[in-house]
C-alpha cells in the first residue's frame, strides 16, 4: 500500500507591520543610535558608506564650494586624485589650504530633526593651484569613500 499522504500545510498568518521605535536613551557619546535604517532618500541621492559618520549641521551652515570636475573625465575621486572645486564666494586661497568634503544625507526615520541639514564627512582635500577667483584645483588627501561631483567643501579640517 502507498504511504499515507501528509496533511496540508497550515495557512500563513496575516502579515503585521514590524514596530519601529526610537529610544533617545540609546546614545554613544552624542550620536543617537537609530533603531532602523532609512530607505527614503531624495531623488538622485545614493546611500553613504556604512562607516561614514552623519552630522546634523548648525542652522545657517553653508558650504564654501562644490566639487565640479575631475581630471581625465573620471566620475569619482580617491586619495591622490586631483579635482576642481568651484567656490561660492572668493576666499583667501593659498597653496596647502585644506577643505573638508561633505555629502548631503537624508534624515532617517529615527532622526529627531526631520528638517535639519545632515551631512556625511567624505574626506579632506588640499588646494594645489588657484585657477581663478572662484575655481581651485585640489588634491585628495584622505577619503572615506569616493568623492563625486556635487560633493560640498568647507575650508578647514
Amino acid at each position: 500500500p502507498p504511504p499515507p499522504a501528509a496533511p496540508p500545510p497550515a495557512p500563513a498568518p496575516d502579515p503585521e507591520p514590524a514596530p519601529v521605535a526610537y529610544n533617545p536613551g540609546r546614545v554613544v557619546g552624542a550620536i543617537p543610535l537609530p533603531e532602523s535604517l532609512s530607505t527614503q532618500l531624495p531623488d538622485g541621492m545614493t546611500g553613504g558608506q556604512p562607516a561614514t559618520f552623519r552630522f546634523l549641521m548648525s542652522p545657517g551652515w553653508k558650504a564654501d564650494g562644490t566639487v565640479i570636475a575631475f581630471k581625465d573625465r573620471e566620475t569619482l575621486a580617491a586619495e591622490g586624485d586631483t579635482l576642481l572645486v568651484r567656490l561660492a564666494a572668493p576666499l583667501r586661497l593659498r597653496r596647502g589650504l585644506r577643505f573638508t568634503v561633505y555629502r548631503a544625507s537624508a534624515p532617517t526615520e529615527a532622526d529627531m530633526d526631520q528638517k535639519g541639514l545632515y551631512m556625511q564627512k567624505v574626506g579632506v582635500v588640499e588646494a594645489v593651484k588657484k585657477l581663478s577667483e572662484l575655481e581651485v584645483r585640489v588634491l585628495v588627501l584622505r577619503a572615506g569613500g569616493a568623492i563625486v561631483v556635487g560633493d560640498l567643501v568647507k575650508a578647514g579640517e
